[in-house]
């Protein structure tokens, strides 16, 4: 058992994230990495820091509108549908 998500992630074969003694996602770091569960399994594994804006999907899936009213086109990207959605601000990591 650790706070500390790098080790955790460095360490372990399977990791368990739990919020307020729930269960949030159980899998392999790069599951987790990859494809986290919740807006708080991706805001606790990643770094650097996230930050999340708040928005809607359009129903022709090619844009997003932000609770702003800024739109972001999203052709190409891929979305897991079902998953929860946020938009992650900030400098692109290869």
């Amino acid at each position: 058992m650790t706070h500390d998500q790098h080790e955790g992630m460095t360490l372990a074969d399977r990791l368990v994230i739990t919020n307020k003694g729930t269960i949030e996602q159980i899998g392999t770091p790069e599951e987790i990495y990859d494809r986290p569960a919740s807006v708080y399994v991706a805001g606790f594994i990643g770094s650097p820091a996230m930050n999340f804006l708040p928005g809607r999907i359009a129903p022709d899936q090619n844009r997003v509108t932000l609770d702003d009213g800024q739109s972001l086109d999203l052709s190409g990207a891929t979305l897991w549908f079902g998953w929860p959605f946020a938009v992650q601000s900030g400098p692109a990591t290869p």
